[in-house]
């Protein structure tokens, strides 16, 4: 489904159903398809909505139009266009940290919130070697970017599939999705939702400490800790992930979906 907004034209997609919708945002400028191996899990109990990000994948806008503020915004209206009032909540890495932005200004529309390897902060000394990598060369710096997440044993089969997430992104959007984000604050005490952080002991690209403090900083916050997985648990280890999220959706106050399924 193609959703339509003033400045851009989201390409979504929606699988399964169940009482609870799952909202999944993407790390970085990846595709929504980073996170189909746990979306195949979920489906047969849940409804999976995913999109790609503006100027990602196929979804269109220019470089300029990048800012929170949109990114929040086109969130809300994925949610509104597949007829979903609330849902539980998913990020990997930046993705998770939009997540946290859209749980702080639309907390009415989330019943959960499942963070995959996402920071406890952007710190622009460690976001700027992507920021510059993605303006000057970012087929080079996507090519050492995925091996780094997938630093699995034997993970080096998907390292073709895993760059071909990011192939349909434009270089600057890529640059200005860390760039938006970075330093932006959230009051991580007022998040106000059940709340679960995944993340890998391997991670090289986000350090496991960055999400224990995470979800230190989250009041109920819980905290699963992967053991040999890296960056990109979603793909590497999709049934933890996928079972998590099946958890916190469970325990949710009540179901997500509005209207009808499908």
């Amino acid at each position: 489904m193609f959703i339509h907004t003033t400045d851009a034209v989201i390409s979504s997609v929606a699988f399964g159903a169940g009482p609870h919708t799952v909202l999944a945002l993407n790390g970085w400028s990846a595709s929504w398809q980073a996170w189909a191996p746990t979306f195949e899990l979920l489906t047969p109990r849940l409804r999976c909505v995913g999109y790609d990000t503006r100027g990602t994948g196929g979804s269109a806008s220019s470089a300029g139009s990048v800012t929170l503020d949109l990114l929040i915004a086109d969130a809300i209206a994925v949610l509104d266009r597949h007829d979903t009032e609330r849902c539980i909540l998913a990020g990997e890495s930046l993705g998770g940290v939009l997540a946290l932005h859209v749980a702080q200004r639309h907390r009415e529309r989330i019943d959960a919130l499942a963070l995959v390897a996402t920071p406890h902060e952007l710190i622009a000394a460690h976001t700027e070697p992507l920021v510059t990598g993605a303006r000057t060369d970012y087929a080079g710096t996507i090519g050492a970017f995925v091996p780094a997440c997938l630093n699995e044993p034997g993970s080096s089969a998907m390292f073709h599939w895993g760059r071909h997430l990011f192939d349909q992104a434009q270089p600057e959007v890529a640059a200005r999705l860390f760039e938006c984000m970075t330093g932006a604050t959230i009051d991580l005490e007022d998040i106000g939702v059940p709340t679960v952080v995944i993340h890998g002991d391997q991670d090289q690209v986000v350090p496991p400490s960055s999400g224990r403090r995470l979800a230190e900083a989250i009041p109920g916050a819980s905290f699963v800790e992967l053991p040999g997985i890296g960056h990109a648990p979603t793909v590497t280890a999709p049934a933890i992930v996928a079972d998590e999220i099946e958890r916190i959706a469970t325990n949710s106050k009540q179901p997500s979906q509005r209207g009808e399924i499908g």
